[in-house]
């Protein structure tokens, strides 16, 4: 997700464009996100969220309003710098992207306080990470966008880590990727990659362990462009879609299988009295039920949205919206969102 005057997904994530750090396009955070619903039973079940104030929190599945979090990493010894990106895998561990810092950090699911990594990822050009993935193989994907604002230098691309290593294997970047500013990533159960570049709307999709200089299989931008903080992807039966996160918008919808040309959304879940969303920095689709239900990081109005729609994906509505929000939340300017069941 990017910040405000910069966006970036998250994660996928997801990413933000946010206005206090500078113009930025793109995580994850989520957000980059998760495609699919992770299922551990080490990382405690929780709402996951990363905060622009080099903060971490977790919340209930079934927090509402003005509640405290599960628990806070946040210290001088987390190493977190403009935390975006984050993810959960399977054998118990919490994966952060930090775009000012130029690392992943990796810490226990049940960590709280002022507690150092347990590992970090870091890179050769690994410069401004912000969309972080995780795959159904514990493999993690980053990627990194220097023209995102507030960013730390480094290559344009994305980076590959095979399970359990600190080491990047191989790197996806160059003319024929046509990434400008990824700011949020996200992979469906196929191992597929979803690109999202903040700025001009361009959604890539690359083939699973693309790498170096490769094409896209295939690619599509917004009708009438958009500026792209959060990407992700509902990939089971019955949740096929992807969810984009645009400012002023709110969360575009489009088949999985989207691709050719400049696409109209086949739905919008737009700002409403219902959900009064703002700014969507990361953005979680949740396949766990059917209709999904998808979790909204809301940048500006320091909020968690958890809206269930209705409807078959991509063609879905806003049904019911539980919010959290408040001073006891510690909800700051946040960027990436991941969920754990």
């Amino acid at each position: 997700m990017q910040q405000p005057a910069r966006h970036a997904v998250a994660t996928a994530a997801a990413t933000l464009c946010l206005a206090l750090l500078a113009a930025c396009g793109g995580g994850s955070s989520d957000d980059t996100t998760t495609t699919t619903s992770t299922s551990n039973a080490s990382v405690p079940p929780g709402i996951y969220v990363t905060n622009a104030n080099n903060t971490v929190v977790s919340f209930a599945l079934t927090a509402t309003g003005n509640v405290a979090p599960q628990r806070s990493i946040a210290g001088a010894a987390t190493g977190l710098s403009l935390p975006i990106g984050i993810g959960a895998d399977k054998q118990g561990n919490l994966y952060v992207a930090n775009r000012t810092g130029s690392s992943v950090t990796v810490y226990p699911g049940t960590s709280t306080g002022n507690v150092a990594p347990t590992r970090t990822l870091a890179a050769t050009g690994m410069g401004s990470p912000e969309g972080l993935a995780i795959g159904p193989t514990d493999e993690v994907y980053v990627s990194t966008c220097p023209g995102c604002g507030s960013a730390a230098g480094g290559t344009t691309g994305v980076f590959h880590f095979a399970n359990g290593s600190s080491v990047s294997d191989f790197s996806l970047a160059g003319a024929n990727t046509g990434m400008t500013v990824p700011g949020s990533i996200a992979l469906d159960s196929n191992r597929n990659l979803y690109v999202a570049n903040s700025f001009g709307g361009n959604i890539a999709v690359f083939a699973p362990g693309a790498s170096g200089n490769s094409l896209p299989i295939r690619s599509f931008t917004l009708a009438g462009g958009g500026n792209l903080q959060s990407i992700s992807v509902g990939a089971n039966s019955g949740n096929n879609a992807i969810a984009l996160g645009i400012p002023g918008r709110g969360i575009d919808l489009f088949a999985l299988s989207a691709g050719g040309g400049a696409l109209t959304a086949a739905a919008t879940l737009a700002p409403s009295p219902t959900l009064p969303l703002a700014y969507p920095g990361g953005i979680y689709f949740d396949n766990s039920v059917t209709p999904p239900v998808v979790y909204i990081n809301d940048f500006s109005a320091n909020a968690v949205y958890v809206v269930q729609t209705a409807g078959t994906a991509p063609n879905l509505t806003v049904g019911s919206v539980r919010i959290i929000s408040g001073a006891a939340t510690g909800l700051s300017s946040p960027l990436g969102i991941t969920v754990v069941h």
